[in-house]
């Protein structure tokens, strides 16, 4: 989950990374703050209980107030592991994220000192120290539907070699987005985007591609989906672009993560 060092308390995320959509991108990129967080044996319950009493109230309050696009947390149902929650926050441009951080700050400054040592005892009581992430995600490409609920948050990270991650980006949207967009038509996906590292913190991956959808059934529709893409091109024409993708990435780094969303912004 996001983690705001300014006291040892959870506020988050995404982050790796992915959010309630507010349509296509437009104006400024959509950056998210995201983390992780494991918590003690045990103390699943008592975490979640945390989360509910000093988080989500005020990321409710700055979705509300405009000042924050989405928010979500949620926990791996599949993948490399190393947390037991990712949760994140997305906002329009540094400014929003600035927002973000502002709010948080002023909240901190403005409990009494009994009920800060309340937050932070709880806190401390659930998350193993040390143990958290923390990412800053900025969103090149953007896309979903406000009204289309979902639950799952399908991540899959990219390590680009050098000088050649525009030319991933002009391969994702000449290939996946005109398929994601189908999907997205049709109800299949809620949202879809390609994110890169707005702080370079994390030398596993350089670029996350993500997709949120309502049910695990969804993704045979995915699939499917992108097997007809390839079968409307020739074998060589297929095979050419599966090379040239693999010369633009290091296959070896390549990884994916199945997020299920336990709550997430209205």
């Amino acid at each position: 989950m996001i983690r705001f060092r300014l006291i040892t308390a959870v506020v988050t995320v995404t982050l790796i990374c992915l959010p309630m959509l507010v349509g296509a991108q437009e104006g400024p990129e959509m950056l998210s703050w995201a983390g992780t967080v494991k918590v003690k044996p045990g103390m699943g319950v008592q975490f979640e209980k945390a989360f509910d009493t000093y988080t989500k109230p005020l990321l409710d309050q700055l979705v509300a107030d405009g000042k924050a696009s989405s928010w979500a947390i949620g926990y791996e149902l599949a993948g490399p592991g190393g947390y037991d929650y990712v949760f994140w926050v997305t906002a329009p441009g540094w400014a929003g994220i600035g927002e973000v951080e502002a709010a948080f700050l002023t909240r901190y400054e403005g409990m009494s000192e009994e009920d800060l040592a309340a937050m932070i005892e709880a806190w401390t009581a659930t998350e193993e120290p040390d143990s958290g992430q923390t990412l800053l995600l900025r969103h090149s490409v953007y896309n979903g539907n406000p009204d289309a609920d979902w639950n799952f948050l399908r991540l899959s990270h990219y390590t680009v070699k050098p000088g050649h991650g525009g030319d991933l980006m002009k391969m994702y949207e000449s290939f996946a987005v005109p398929v994601y967009e189908q999907l997205l038509e049709a109800g299949v996906i809620s949202g879809y985007g390609m994110a890169e590292q707005a702080v370079h913190s994390d030398n596993s991956f350089t670029h996350e591609a993500w997709i949120t959808f309502d049910s695990l059934s969804d993704l045979d529709a995915v699939e499917q989906a992108f097997d007809n893409a390839y079968e409307e091109h020739s074998e060589g024409v297929s095979f050419a672009r599966r090379i040239a993708f693999m010369k633009l990435v290091e296959p070896e780094a390549h990884f994916d993560r199945l997020i299920r969303v336990w709550m997430k912004s209205e």
